[in-house]
């Protein structure tokens, strides 16, 4: 037991560490990677999800941006606005991020699915792949919200740090249109009781 413990903690250390070197390479997601992995626990919890489902979806948090790896820094640090051609190319990092890790053996499908697809919306107008409404996998469905509620609420070079009330309502409002929207009173719920 103890050392089925260790080899369980070893991979989450490493998975971290990979979300780490991210953050050193994209300076503006600096602290990302340990807020999302805290929110999408709280989200879990609130879900009642544990167990391998709560380990993949943690996997996914951790790797989630493991393909902007492959996108060129002109791209990734530009501090203005993107082309529609530099945006493209910033959209494949949720392909490139399920191909680097389709060769990992122990990596559970759901995992995968939080990489490439947590960036679809519930309408169907995300990417990479235009799923829509439940053909989104519900672990990618739920860390969109979580992904995009660290980013509303950090401040970046394009843009201030919005408030935990003025994210709050953003999400309220995009529920049904880019959110699931009982997962997305889900969320809100687990950020604060009360918020709901």
């Amino acid at each position: 037991v103890q050392y089925r413990e260790e080899i369980e903690a070893t991979r989450e250390a490493t998975f971290r560490a990979l979300g780490l070197a991210l953050e050193y390479r994209d300076l503006e997601t600096r602290g990302h990677t340990d807020r999302v992995v805290g929110l999408t626990r709280r989200f879990a919890n609130e879900l009642a999800i544990d167990g391998n489902l709560l380990q993949a979806l943690v996997w996914g948090a951790y790797l989630h941006d493991i393909g902007k790896v492959a996108v060129p820094d002109t791209i990734l640090l530009k501090p203005g606005k993107l082309t529609d051609e530099e945006f493209a190319v910033i959209r494949q990092h949720t392909i490139y991020g399920a191909e680097m890790t389709r060769g990992i053996p122990f990596l559970p499908t759901e995992t995968r699915q939080v990489i490439r697809n947590h960036h679809e919306r519930w309408d169907g107008r995300g990417y990479p792949d235009a799923l829509a409404g439940n053909e989104i996998p519900l672990l990618a469905r739920m860390f969109s919200l979580v992904d995009v509620y660290d980013a509303l609420t950090s401040e970046r070079p394009y843009k201030r740090a919005w408030s935990h009330d003025e994210a709050v309502q953003e999400i309220r409002s995009q529920a049904g249109k880019q959110f699931d929207a009982e997962l997305a009173r889900a969320f809100l719920s687990s950020l604060v009781p009360a918020v709901v």
